[in-house]
């Protein structure tokens, strides 16, 4: 059994698993199916939710989807070299690890496993960054206020259109970098005209 025997070991295998979760979101941003390719298994089962038309919708993919994804996602450059990558560890054992990744399109949770000594991302479950708040009301019903509505989604592109960075657009509206990209890239509310 592949028990870490001491703190050295963990940290260790902390980095290793690091190096895989680096693997994934700089492959992506990279443009470079090759890192994809070394920190994820083939079998993976990746599913995904991000808002269209002021919705939930679901994404699944396959390892060789989430590959030819990888090609094209970030071709021209819509992130930038500082983009987001921060990771969560949060449990490590001989065999299995959990983490959660925060990048500029959302937030994935993700469990890897040691195949022959190298640890594989084998799920993903991931959202974009949210765009709704939870609300509890007095019936203890869950609602969610949507943090945009239409006339600001308009007044987002206009501004774009005109040359403003998206990062002074994100500020501006107190939303995140990634949710102005998606709505001037109209991969959110693409109802809006």
């Amino acid at each position: 059994m592949n028990v870490p025997s001491s703190q050295r070991d963990y940290e260790q295998e902390q980095q290793a698993i690091r190096e895989a979760v680096l693997d994934y979101v700089e492959g992506v941003y990279e443009v470079d199916p090759s890192r994809i390719e070394r920190s994820v298994h083939p079998d993976l089962a990746k599913r995904g939710f991000f808002i269209e038309h002021g919705q939930p919708t679901e994404s699944i993919m396959s390892f060789t989807q989430f590959i030819e994804h990888t090609k094209t996602y970030n071709k021209d450059g819509q992130f930038p070299p500082d983009a987001p990558k921060e990771i969560i560890i949060y449990e490590v054992l001989d065999h299995t690890a959990s983490v959660k990744l925060i990048a500029a399109w959302g937030v994935d949770y993700m469990h890897l496993a040691r195949y022959n000594g190298k640890w594989m991302i084998v799920h993903v479950l991931w959202q974009t960054h949210p765009q709704f708040i939870m609300n509890n009301t007095s019936q203890r019903q869950r609602t969610y206020i949507p943090k945009l509505n239409e006339t600001e989604v308009r007044e987002i592109r206009a501004l774009h259109a005109r040359r403003f960075s998206q990062r002074k657009i994100a500020a501006q509206y107190g939303v995140d970098h990634a949710t102005i990209h998606q709505i001037v890239t109209r991969k959110t509310w693409k109802h809006v005209k």
